[in-house]
């Protein structure tokens, strides 16, 4: 489960990255030779830590979701079940983080 939820993140830091190299807008330092980056740490973990600026893309909650939790598995062709995704909410801060060091 550990390995979905990261893949999650990851691919989704992935489309937020190309989303904001792709704007027009000048100056935003994300695409290119930009020091910005999309990181999946926290907004304190990006600033004090590894001293970035950016956008930190950070999974805070992980909630089920109990409208789905006792859905059956899907019947295919050949006697095969396929096991419905994981019911589950994941909740995100999108914070913008900037650094200004000694």
């Amino acid at each position: 489960m550990y390995t979905a939820l990261h893949s999650t993140s990851v691919a989704l830091g992935a489309y937020l990255k190309a989303e904001l190299e792709a704007l027009p807008a000048p100056g935003l330092g994300f695409g290119g030779g930009g020091a910005r980056v999309v990181s999946l740490n926290s907004p304190h973990e990006m600033r004090e830590d590894m001293k970035q600026e950016g956008l930190a893309v950070w999974l805070y909650r992980v909630e089920l979701d109990p409208m789905r939790l006792n859905r059956p598995p899907e019947r295919l062709p050949g006697d095969l079940l396929r096991q419905p995704p994981l019911p589950l909410h994941l909740h995100y801060l999108m914070a913008p983080v900037t650094f200004k060091g000694p």
